[in-house]
């Protein structure tokens, strides 16, 4: 599921952090691979929220049924059935990967049950929802479909939202558009046949994603001052120690792909460091960056790089 992109950027994250705590290689290991779990729980958890907010939903409507004197917000609420008995959610329920979700995930939304009440809140005023219910005829495909808006909707996966989660969890803050990316194709791959088998995105596209990055973090690692020096060497009239931390992070790790990976194109590889340098860096770290990697890329070909 997580881009190599993605995976570019939590190792840059831990790597910072590690070259501050000078700990060993295995509380790098830990951290690394906690922080990239953490975002395959994120995806977990927005692919539970269809079957949430379909519970709030019903609970809604029982809620609304059992006054005596109704306003015009319980007459809309019990129309909203077809939500609370959307047939897709009635199959994603039953499968066997999203049952078997990591630890802590289906207890989740119960504990931020205010910020479930806001999303549902959220899809209530969106123009597809509000199409969605006055049409009284279901299908398994136009209630995927639904679904599919939903995790395409700036409206519900807000600046909001955003915020949520940057509280909840700080591995989270990079994750939400590619984890809601991956939640909406996952609906879009389901079939209403054999349900309880739909496959889900694993964590790792395959084991060259997984081998990919466990070697770049530990080149990095092990590397570190012998990168310094080469780094150092295409430093006009700069000295290491006057570079942001992030800053020498990111030349480290792509001179540090330069020589693990040399099928992927320099120009690639380049590209990716300087765009996680505009997040990371400060306002010139992507122009250095650019500038002194295309310095290296150019040499790397000699036969003493």
């Amino acid at each position: 599921m997580l881009t190599r992109a993605l995976l570019r950027t939590k190792a840059a994250q831990v790597l910072y952090a590690n070259f501050q705590s000078h700990s060993d290689i295995n509380v790098l290991d830990n951290e690394l691979n906690f922080s990239i779990q953490k975002s395959y729980d994120l995806y977990y958890l927005l692919l539970l929220l269809p079957v949430e907010i379909s519970k709030l939903a019903k609970k809604k409507i029982e809620d609304a049924s059992q006054k005596i004197l109704k306003t015009d917000n319980d007459r809309v609420t019990e129309f909203n059935g077809k939500l609370a008995n959307n047939l897709f959610v009635n199959i994603l329920v039953s499968n066997k990967q999203l049952l078997n979700c990591p630890k802590g995930c289906v207890m989740f939304w119960q504990q931020y049950n205010e910020e479930l009440k806001n999303i549902y809140s959220k899809l209530s005023e969106t123009d597809f929802f509000k199409h969605y219910i006055k049409d009284t005829d279901s299908s398994f495909d136009e209630d995927r479909q639904f679904w599919r808006k939903f995790y395409r909707s700036k409206r519900i996966f807000d600046d909001r939202f955003y915020s949520f989660l940057e509280e909840t969890s700080i591995y989270w803050l990079d994750d939400l558009g590619i984890a809601l990316s991956f939640a909406e194709k996952t609906i879009k791959n389901f079939s209403d046949t054999d349900f309880e088998n739909n496959a889900l995105f694993s964590l790792y596209k395959d084991d060259s994603d997984r081998e990919f990055i466990i070697n770049l973090t530990h080149n990095v690692y092990l590397k570190s001052k012998e990168y310094d020096e080469l780094i150092s060497s295409y430093l006009k009239d700069w000295a290491l120690n006057r570079i942001t931390i992030m800053d020498i992070v990111l030349l480290k790790m792509a001179v540090a792909e330069f020589k693990l990976f040399p099928f992927i194109p320099k120009n690639v590889t380049i590209n990716e460091y300087v765009e996680i340098s505009k997040y990371y860096g400060t306002d010139k770290s992507s122009s250095f960056i650019n500038g002194v990697l295309d310095k290296i890329a150019k040499t790397i070909e000699k036969p003493n790089f």
